[in-house]
């Protein structure tokens, strides 16, 4: 008796000294210091929208649907964590060519005096877009030419400027981040925004920061980074543009002009189902029926994976492989697909998922490839944020609306005859 009293104080002693740790431990999370890395997209260029019908004008010309930027019934719709049950202040989309190719991607920011009342959709309205700096004309000039009624206004909007905030972990792999919160909460106003990544989230690739009229070097994002955090103390490091490159390389994001080629692929193949880019409830759009035509004959026997070849990095500084070149499989020596960018060992490249004589899609992630032009080895592998069959559209069964703009069918101004 006298022994298990004495095992009992000496059991009653050790979970209190290991409930004191605990709470040790994390009261020191509480002031350890968060880390973000800032980095300025010079290679984007801001264009802004606006005029009466500029919220139809784009919902006429894009592949998602424009109305999650103003009613939060279309927001929940989204794939995004970091959007649910909110308005989504941006949008990522695809602008198409007549025959449904992807001509470039650009995210979407909700302006300055958005109404989302049906009987006022024709007022005036701004919207800001991001698109590709060796673009912006080009796009600009495409926009404008759209325009029939002459009513809507295109510009650069260079009064503007673009940050990437990532946190540090996303580029440190011996950062541990499950026990520090990298969140932010998000700005919404005219002249800042600082928003979640709409395509897979603040957890993969952190967050998008406009400022306007200011912002231009990283002393001015400081104080708005640490007004948003949950910690006393944030620690903003600026990094290089080539870092931003290489985290969308790794996570298999096909980004900007020199990622997504004119004219060369549908939005499916850039994997538009899986990062919130498409919409099929919205109506019609340009080469619309091309989407769905797509939609209807699954599944998708092509797509862009991430990539990273098997040699050293100096080998590759020697032996440059060259974008837009084809990459074959090492066993049949087959051609499987096409080699966008890379840097250093890492880089995105559309591959065809191989089916087996009843169309079930085998693992491509298990097949070992090579680099046609240079004999190089490199292997594909399956970003974490992918659903499950890879091979199948992520998208729901399309509902579609009887009317193209309106937000309630009940007060529709449009007659269906």
């Amino acid at each position: 008796m006298y022994i298990n009293s004495r095992l009992l104080k000496s059991s009653r002693f050790i979970w209190q000294l290991r409930s004191i740790t605990n709470s040790y431990g994390n009261n020191k999370q509480l002031t350890e210091a968060v880390s973000f890395i800032a980095i300025h997209l010079r290679n984007k260029q801001l264009v802004r929208i606006s005029g009466p019908g500029s919220f139809i004008y784009l919902q006429s010309l894009l592949t998602n649907d424009m109305r999650k930027l103003l009613l939060p019934k279309y927001a929940e719709q989204s794939s995004s964590s970091d959007s649910r049950n909110q308005l989504n202040p941006v949008i990522y989309s695809f602008l198409l060519s007549a025959v449904g190719k992807v001509l470039c991607d650009l995210f979407v920011y909700r302006g300055r005096f958005i109404t989302a009342e049906c009987s006022d959709y024709e007022s005036d309205g701004e919207f800001v877009l991001e698109v590709d700096k060796s673009l912006a004309t080009a796009v600009k000039r495409l926009l404008l030419s759209y325009n029939v009624n002459k009513n809507i206004k295109v510009e650069l909007a260079d009064d503007l400027n673009l940050w990437a905030i990532l946190p540090a972990s996303l580029l440190n792999k011996h950062y541990s981040a499950d026990t520090i919160d990298e969140t932010l909460r998000p700005i919404d106003s005219d002249d800042l925004k600082l928003v979640a990544d709409p395509r897979i989230g603040s957890k993969y690739f952190g967050y998008r920061f406009i400022t306007r009229l200011g912002g231009s070097s990283l002393k001015d994002l400081g104080p708005y980074i640490k007004c948003q955090s949950n910690h006393e103390r944030i620690r903003l490091i600026e990094g290089q543009i080539t870092d931003y490159i290489r985290l969308k390389y790794q996570l298999g994001l096909a980004e900007g002009h020199n990622d997504v080629k004119s004219g060369f692929y549908f939005p499916f193949e850039l994997n538009g189902d899986f990062i919130n880019a498409i919409s099929l409830d919205k109506g019609l759009y340009t080469s619309e029926e091309k989407t769905i035509k797509i939609y209807s004959t699954q599944p998708i026997k092509q797509r862009v994976f991430p990539i990273e070849f098997s040699c050293q990095n100096h080998t590759l500084r020697r032996i440059s492989p060259a974008p837009n070149t084809l990459i074959y499989s090492v066993n049949d020596r087959r051609k499987v697909g096409q080699l966008h960018r890379r840097i250093g060992r890492f880089g995105i490249a559309s591959l065809t998922i191989p089916l087996t004589s009843n169309n079930i899609p085998r693992d491509i992630v298990t097949q070992d490839l090579y680099h046609n032009d240079t004999g190089l080895k490199l292997r594909a592998s399956i970003p974490i944020w992918w659903p499950k069959n890879f091979d199948q559209i992520y998208l729901n069964v399309p509902k579609y609306p009887e009317c193209l703009f309106n937000f309630d069918n009940q007060n529709s101004h449009v007659q269906l005859t």
